[in-house]
């Protein structure tokens, strides 16, 4: 006899493995999965040598879903099935300073090639901060204050470092959708699926086909930009910077301010 109604919310043998039971939410399949319990011998369901109903009760104990077929066809559920998480907010912090500690170095190696810009920098600041120390009179702000001259080095060198940050990121997210931080940490950038395409995943997922999507160029670039605008930090773009920080904290995609330019999630990719 057919039967045409979907089975009942629970756990089920995984389509598409044996060894595990998957969550049925009572129209399709979820990405909750869970081992498969060693099966225990009851006494009610063991019947006695030639007792046809304790014979029978072993067979309906065995069926993993009475009535109904066991699973939708592996095809079908394939690309609901497979999915991956958002990445958390430690693992992007993480992978954060792994990559700031590599565009440092490469600033040093910078300043290290440029030599009559980094042989002024180090005047101007050592002719300051003597002029600070030898002040006999309590230092007032005005005395505080940098020199022109020094607060323009500065500021070229923050530039610097901001055309460092865009290149650094722009060339690994257009090649690899991570940068050396991001794969240390097993994370990926991929662009924002439309909300209607998560609704049937479990929170902070997407689908394994979303997750498959290139950056490209263009969302490459612009996030690459809105990074390097906020790694200077400079006047108030310092405090956002610190609420892009935290901002995948309380946001459901855990989405950034460069995130949120290029319309990207982080996700992570090996688990």
């Amino acid at each position: 006899m057919t039967v045409e109604a979907l089975p009942p919310r629970g756990w089920y043998e995984d389509p598409a493995d044996e060894a595990r039971e998957r969550y049925w939410d009572g129209r399709q399949w979820t990405q909750r999965v869970r081992r498969k319990a060693a099966p225990r011998r009851r006494a009610d369901l063991v019947g006695a040598p030639g007792d046809v109903t304790g014979a029978e009760s072993r067979v309906t104990a065995n069926v993993t879903l009475p009535g109904y077929s066991p699973a939708p066809p592996v095809a079908e559920t394939a690309d609901r099935v497979a999915g991956f998480p958002l990445a958390t907010w430690g693992r992007r912090v993480a992978g954060s300073l792994v990559d700031g500690l590599i565009i440092t170095l490469l600033l040093a190696l910078v300043l290290l090639v440029a030599r009559d810009f980094t042989s002024r920098l180090v005047t101007e600041w050592d002719a300051w901060l003597h002029t600070v120390l030898d002040q006999t009179q309590p230092v007032t702000w005005p005395m505080f204050t940098p020199p022109p001259a020094l607060v323009g080095l500065v500021n070229q060198m923050v530039w610097i470092r901001g055309g460092l940050v865009a290149i650094y990121s722009l060339a690994f997210l257009a090649t690899w959708s991570a940068t050396p931080g991001m794969r240390l940490l097993g994370l990926k950038v991929v662009p924002a699926p439309l909300l209607d395409r998560v609704a049937a995943l479990p929170p902070k997922w997407i689908s394994a086909q979303d997750a498959a999507q290139r950056l490209g160029w263009a969302r490459a670039a612009w996030r690459s930009l809105a990074w390097a605008v906020l790694d200077a930090g400079l006047s108030f773009l310092t405090f956002v910077q610190i609420f892009s920080l935290l901002m995948p904290l309380w946001h459901p995609r855990r989405q950034a301010v460069h995130d949120l330019v290029a319309r990207t999630v982080v996700i992570r990719q090996r688990l």
